[in-house]
């Protein structure tokens, strides 16, 4: 976007400071909607970021040792590699926690407010890797391959606009699911599964990659979370049924024992 000299700011990054501002706005709706009031949104945002940073720096050098071994100070260059998106969830997701806690909020409902800002700035981060020409797909002849400047004149996938257009779904399927009151951090559960969901499909196109047998490091990490979502769900619906069957059982005790004394 603007080179002069050593100085540089590339449409990654722009588009990423973008993506955060927007879900912090969305997020301060999102939480007034809920019953949250939108200062603590703003209060926790700056930890939140720094935490993300930090964890997405943190999984990105884990998951790549190779490339810092012969300098290990350039562990702290986020410029040079980048972060990894499911550090920075993992790390956002403990601050969110330790934030709740500390201020006595409801921290699903919290969770749930923020929900929107994770597919928010996945698609200002997969356009950004677009114009700067990271995570391409594999060669492809189809005609809407586009020719990156790294691996040469072979036309690719776009796989980062698959990415940036399967989070759009997730943000309209969000759109849906909060015009009625859900239980408390189911947004955010199927919003996490919908964007692993998506990284797991558009990583099909990038098997240049694969790290672990077929599976691409994107594809393992999403399948991750979308174990703990799925997960999470799933404990979340047996909970509601068992309190609902409990309150079934109580309602009835009464009724039960006046038909015996009668």
């Amino acid at each position: 976007m603007i080179h002069l000299g050593p100085f540089m700011i590339n449409w990654h990054g722009v588009l990423t400071a973008a993506g955060i501002l927007v879900g912090w706005h969305v997020a301060r709706r999102m939480a007034k909607r809920l019953g949250i009031d939108p200062e603590e949104i703003s209060r926790l945002a700056p930890y939140l970021v720094v935490s993300a940073v930090v964890g997405g720096r943190v999984a990105y050098v884990l998951s790549h040792l190779g490339e810092f071994a012969a300098n290990p100070w350039t562990v702290v260059r986020i410029d040079l590699g980048g972060l990894a998106s499911h550090g920075a969830l993992l790390f956002g997701f403990l601050t969110v926690y330790a934030y709740a806690r500390r201020r006595g909020l409801d921290f699903a409902r919290l969770l749930d407010a923020f929900a929107p800002a994770v597919p928010i700035n996945y698609l200002a981060m997969r356009i950004g890797n677009f114009l700067i020409g990271e995570l391409y797909g594999d060669p492809t002849a189809r005609p809407w391959g586009v020719v990156f400047p790294g691996p040469g004149a072979t036309p690719r996938h776009p796989a980062q606009l698959y990415d940036g257009f399967g989070q759009l779904m997730v943000l309209a399927e969000l759109a849906l699911l909060v015009q009625r009151r859900r239980p408390a951090g189911e947004v955010f559960w199927l919003t996490l599964a919908g964007t692993s969901i998506v990284r797991l499909i558009s990583d099909l196109f990038r098997t240049e990659l694969r790290a672990l047998g077929p599976f691409t490091l994107g594809q393992v990490g999403a399948a991750l979370v979308l174990i703990v979502a799925l997960g999470a769900l799933w404990r979340g619906r047996r909970r509601r049924v068992g309190d609902a069957e409990h309150r079934l059982l109580a309602s009835s005790a009464p009724a039960q024992s006046s038909q015996a004394s009668g």
